[in-house]
């Protein structure tokens, strides 16, 4: 009985999600506050007054982060609603002139300006609004021109997967890197969202690349994640890496056996090996857990 009550969340904690939920929620009301405002009342509302507006709006968020403490969720938050009212400014700009301008460019610059205070503020949610952005931004722009970039590149869906697992490779260990060395970025969900990036990017290559050349990227990434992860003991990184491992294994079998056997034929093997790696996964991530609870009770 008494382990049931301790296992609930107490009052501090409830208060604590309870000021980072309406925080949250506040900075977003107030980027979408202001697109909506300016977007419905567009044709009573002035050049001038728009502009100043959204301009007004990033200088008292980038004030409000000054002015506080800078390690409070207030001061944090601030940045990150900044953050985004660059890209309304953005948008606004274009709009406003009608400039004949593609839709990476948008997200490309957006990312640029924003570089900047992800660095000097060292707020790995900020970094990870750059990294989503530079996504976002290749990805419109390889969608955007199927021809060869200086006769070396071929933006089809493979280069383009090839660039975005790159690109969030190179952006996880970047933060590693920073919260390893300097200490600045703490070990939450930021990361995670890169992680969960990566994995697809693997598992997107292996399905658009031959079997060879996808069997050896995947035991690479693989191999390494392993090499890396499992010592951690993170549960959440081996869940992910475990989940993208039995996809790729599942996906390269799969395409071996469907040059050898019809699908009627290969079906019953495959679905018995997908149980038990599953099942042996499972079981590896289980026990993981079980010297996680051990260690903290030692």
């Amino acid at each position: 009985m008494d382990k049931k009550i301790s296992d609930r969340a107490t009052q501090k904690e409830w208060l604590e999600f309870l000021e980072k939920f309406f925080l949250f929620s506040g900075g977003a009301f107030i980027s979408l506050g202001v697109m909506f405002f300016i977007a419905y009342n567009w044709n009573e509302l002035g050049k001038f007054f728009k502009f100043g507006l959204v301009e007004f709006s990033i200088v008292a968020c980038v004030a409000g982060y000054f002015f506080t403490n800078q390690n409070s969720l207030f001061s944090k938050l601030s940045l990150l609603t900044s953050s985004f009212l660059v890209g309304v400014l953005l948008a606004l700009f274009g709009q406003t002139y009608q400039l004949q301008a593609d839709s990476w460019t948008l997200f490309f610059y957006w990312g640029v300006l924003v570089t900047p205070w992800a660095i000097l503020s060292r707020y790995a949610i900020v970094f990870l609004l750059v990294v989503i952005l530079f996504n976002i931004s290749l990805y419109l722009y390889t969608n955007a021109y199927h021809y060869n970039f200086l006769h070396i590149l071929i933006f089809n869906t493979t280069t383009l997967t090839i660039l975005l697992f790159l690109l969030n490779a190179l952006s996880y260990a970047f933060m590693e890197y920073i919260q390893k060395r300097f200490k600045l970025f703490e070990d939450n969900w930021e990361k995670k969202v890169l992680l969960i990036l990566i994995a697809i990017s693997v598992i997107n290559l292996v399905i658009n690349l031959d079997n060879i050349t996808g069997f050896f990227i995947g035991a690479v990434v693989f191999g390494f994640g392993l090499w890396y992860f499992f010592p951690k003991k993170d549960l959440f990184s081996l869940g992910v890496l475990y989940f993208s491992l039995w996809l790729y294994s599942m996906i390269w079998l799969g395409k071996i056996l469907t040059k050898f056997a019809s699908f009627f034929t290969f079906i019953i093997p495959m679905a018995a090996l997908s149980i038990f790696l599953a099942t042996f996964l499972l079981n590896k991530l289980k026990q993981t857990h079980m010297e996680i609870e051990d260690a903290k009770k030692a």
